[in-house]
């Protein structure tokens, strides 16, 4: 029973200290294509560790509008990098953040062979 009761109490701790980051993108580019107005936005949701000499990587979650998919947050020094891949769907997304919270995030279609850029903002570093 104790034992049940300290696991129980540090699962609830590591669930409190979960840090979600928001990104709103305004600025969709399309391949060659002018780029064009957008609102499209996502949550990364990550549990953060203590950074180390080369920084820190920590499993998360990556939600937009359309789906949740797991997705690795890392961070060095004052830059942080979200990555997501969906072998199922061909598509790999990389999002760059930097310190002052400007962002973009690269969307590569591996079936059509297609690139978009998004621009805009994820929050700042604390």
């Amino acid at each position: 029973m104790r034992n049940t009761i300290i696991i129980g109490l540090l699962l609830c701790a590591s669930a409190a200290s979960a840090e979600t980051l928001s990104c709103e993108f305004t600025t969709e580019c399309f391949e060659t294509e002018s780029c064009q107005h957008t609102d499209y936005a996502f949550d990364v949701t990550y549990q953060p560790k203590q950074l180390g000499p080369k920084g820190m990587v920590a499993r998360a979650d990556f939600v937009d509008q359309s789906k949740t998919i797991g997705a690795m947050f890392a961070q060095r020094g004052t830059t942080r990098v979200v990555l997501v891949g969906d072998v199922f769907d061909g598509v790999e997304t990389k999002s760059v953040i930097g310190p002052d919270g400007r962002a973009r995030h690269i969307v590569f279609d591996g079936e059509s062979l297609t690139i978009i850029v998004y621009h805009g903002t994820c929050g700042a570093l604390k």
